[in-house]
């Protein structure tokens, strides 16, 4: 099953979706009226009949705003968690997001915002994190009355995640992370791979799925 996700930067935004009989000129000339989503029938994964699932990252998470600007919903909102204890999400922010249709969308860094300290990829598959991060967040999503998105530690073929470990220990520290969760009895997350999708980068990509 394919998962059709577009999710843009805030400024760069862009027409991702193109309905079946729906023109450009009707876009552009509807009225302003509250604005909705990808409303196409979904999958279990959330994978809509129709169309894509359009979606954004902006660091001020005016959403509201933007969406009464473009006059659509966004289907996902992206945000950004680093991966240390007492650390954990979905947070209260994002209620309203959820509660709003759409789905937020989790990108967990292996690294700690605070002090830019990577996180190794071996450390995670060998379980040192499990009591003090993974198992508390697994507790934080068993409580969130909604699916979320989750990718961890996105384009890990990038240079910016250099440092933390091969791509085999990407895979099995991400392996890992998913059984752990699934130990705790998580099944609201839609888990998700992030690549950068750069050709000369297929060999690496492919060794961390």
């Amino acid at each position: 099953t394919r998962l059709a996700v577009s999710v843009v930067g805030a400024a760069t935004l862009a027409v991702a979706v193109a309905m079946p009989g729906v023109s450009a000129a009707t876009h552009a000339n509807r009225p302003h009226t509250t604005p909705t989503h990808n409303l196409c029938s979904r999958s279990a994964l959330d994978v809509p009949s129709c169309g894509v699932l359009w979606g954004l990252y902006t660091p001020h998470q005016n959403y509201s705003s933007l969406e009464k600007a473009i006059g659509r919903q966004f289907d996902i909102v992206k945000n950004y968690t680093d991966f240390k204890p007492g650390s954990t999400f979905p947070n209260a922010p994002d209620l309203p997001l959820a509660q709003g249709g759409r789905i937020v969308f989790y990108d967990w860094n292996a690294v700690n915002y605070s002090t830019h300290a990577k996180v190794s990829y071996q450390a995670i598959a060998n379980g040192t994190y499990d009591k003090s991060v993974i198992i508390p967040e697994a507790r934080a999503l068993k409580a969130w009355p909604y699916k979320v998105f989750v990718d961890f530690d996105h384009e890990n073929d990038s240079k910016a995640q250099a440092g933390k470990g091969t791509p085999a220990q990407y895979a099995a520290a991400y392996r890992h992370i998913h059984n752990v969760m699934a130990a705790q009895g998580v099944t609201n997350v839609i888990w998700t791979w992030v690549t950068t999708g750069y050709p000369p980068h297929e060999p690496q990509i492919l060794a961390s799925y």
